[in-house]
């Protein structure tokens, strides 16, 4: 049996009386450190309190900054950028462009482009506003070369987060994309703002075009079409969002459906020149597309005439009608009568502007009806005196006269080269022009010039024409190996076509 050991009574621990604690304390030995005490106190106290001051003034200033930039108040918001630089807000990024604008305005420029290159750097992005800034800087120049384009892309990207420019960010982004063909990007950043602006649905179902995604370019052309006819809707006299609509109807129903919406446009605005253009432009496309096909019945052929017609009649200088009409008048039989009946009537109107001279005077040069060509040339001279075609065409007329008038042709090839220039093919074939009539002047080193630097982009019988001259000209100046090389090239293109004379 084990011995009975009796209970050790615990000690009872009362719990902790923070009061009694206090007044069991000596607090007069304490005194003398009372003084460090209170202060370390107020101290951290105030840099609590000015923490939490800072932080709610610094929202409230840059408000007034803000408020003051944007109403032009420059002193009064360099004063409150003052005070929000003394709160410690000098890094925040919204207080630096604020202050960057503010550089801008009183013509601190060095100190703007020093905040510029931080805020908007051209390898990260950086503050949304300021690549915005940098973006339409760019964007007023007026030629983008290649490398522009590129920092331009950037600062659009970096500046697309910025939701009441994203319109503009998106668009302008589109346009940089189809330059450099990257088709898919431009139809998909257009595709971002498509929701507020429908009218981008006809950009982007020919975007889509382009790219072959005939599902897709039918749902955004048919997307266009509800889009602009809900607007006519609304108000049916307005012509922009009418234009469009028959813009997309074209692709999705077809010609008559188009007419249909053109024609009530005239008929709303009878005067309204855009709707004459676009019904001109219609007629000759549908003339187009009936006259490809290969079955085409001279009933129906004498049907396309019709349009072209129909065209001249709703615009008579309409540029493209007018070709076809020069085309029609090498038909044998109804389509060149009706089309000399067209031309006709156009020229008896009076309405008959200088490229429908220079027209009729080039098919006139091209049969060898000089006289006529020249009737044709003086009254379209007389309507536009300035016309680059027509006075390079005027000058090959008077230098193959008899007599020719060589001081009048150079006259008018000189002017044509001065208002297109010296670069282009077109200046190229004015420069050929200029170089015959100078051989025929004897003006050897001149005419060299010019053909040696039109040869290049002529065609085969052109080509041969002018070797021949230039061979010509560096015989007279006795350089014969030069001349026969010239002339071995031009044997070779094998057109016996002597240079002119």
């Amino acid at each position: 049996m084990e011995p009975v050991r009796k209970n050790r009574q615990q000690k009872r621990r009362n719990a902790f009386n923070f009061g009694a604690w206090i007044a069991s304390r000596q607090w007069s030995k304490l005194l003398p450190a009372a003084p460090a005490v209170i202060t370390a106190l107020a101290i951290g106290g105030a840099c609590v309190w000015t923490r939490s001051r800072s932080q709610a003034l610094q929202p409230r200033y840059l408000k007034a900054l803000s408020t003051a930039v944007e109403s032009d108040q420059t002193e009064v918001a360099e004063r409150y950028a003052s005070k929000l630089v003394a709160l410690g807000a000098e890094n925040r990024p919204e207080v630096q462009w604020i202050q960057t604008v503010i550089d801008l305005r009183v013509g601190r420029l060095q100190n703007a482009q020093e905040k510029l290159i931080k805020l908007a750097p051209a390898d990260t992005i950086g503050y949304p506003y300021a690549h915005l800034f940098v973006a339409k800087q760019i964007v007023q120049r007026n030629n983008i070369d290649p490398q522009t384009a590129a920092k331009l892309k950037h600062h659009l990207i970096a500046a697309s987060s910025i939701s009441v420019e994203r319109q503009w960010t998106a668009s302008t982004l589109s346009k940089i994309y189809v330059a450099e063909n990257d088709l898919k990007s431009a139809t998909r950043e257009l595709e971002k703002v498509v929701q507020s602006k429908p009218e981008v649905w006809l950009l982007i179902a020919n975007l889509k075009k382009q790219q072959g995604d005939e599902k897709g370019e039918q749902q955004a052309f048919a997307a266009a079409a509800d889009h602009f006819s809900e607007q006519l809707k609304n108000d049916p006299n307005d012509n922009k969002n009418r234009l469009a609509l028959a813009q997309a109807t074209f692709q999705t129903e077809g010609f008559r459906a188009t007419e249909t919406i053109l024609l009530e446009g005239l008929k709303r605005s009878p005067d309204a020149a855009e709707f004459r253009s676009a019904l001109a432009s219609l007629y000759v496309q549908h003339a187009d597309d009936l006259r490809a096909k290969s079955s085409l019945q001279k009933l129906e052929l004498s049907g396309v005439l019709e349009l072209i017609e129909r065209a001249i009649q709703l615009v008579p200088n309409h540029p493209i009608a007018l070709q076809r009409l020069m085309l029609f008048l090498d038909e044998s039989g109804i389509a060149e009568d009706k089309a000399s009946q067209v031309l006709g009537d156009l020229l008896a109107s009076g309405q008959a502007n200088a490229s429908v001279h220079l027209l009729v005077a080039t098919r006139a040069m091209l049969t060898g009806d000089d006289a006529t060509a020249k009737v044709h040339m003086d009254l379209g001279y007389q309507k536009n005196p300035n016309l680059p075609v027509l006075l390079n065409n005027m000058a090959w007329l008077v230098a193959r006269q008899d007599p020719p008038q060589l001081d009048a042709a150079k006259s008018y090839a000189d002017r044509a080269l001065n208002l297109v220039g010296n670069k282009g093919e077109i200046a190229n074939r004015f420069r050929d022009t200029r170089g015959h009539i100078l051989v025929k002047m004897e003006r050897w080193e001149e005419a060299i010039a010019d053909l040696e630097t039109a040869v290049p982009q002529l065609n085969d019988r052109a080509k041969a024409i002018t070797l021949r001259a230039l061979a010509k000209a560096y015989r007279a100046l006795d350089q014969n190996e030069i001349a026969a090389a010239y002339e071995k090239q031009a044997s070779t293109i094998g057109l016996d076509s002597p240079a002119i004379d």
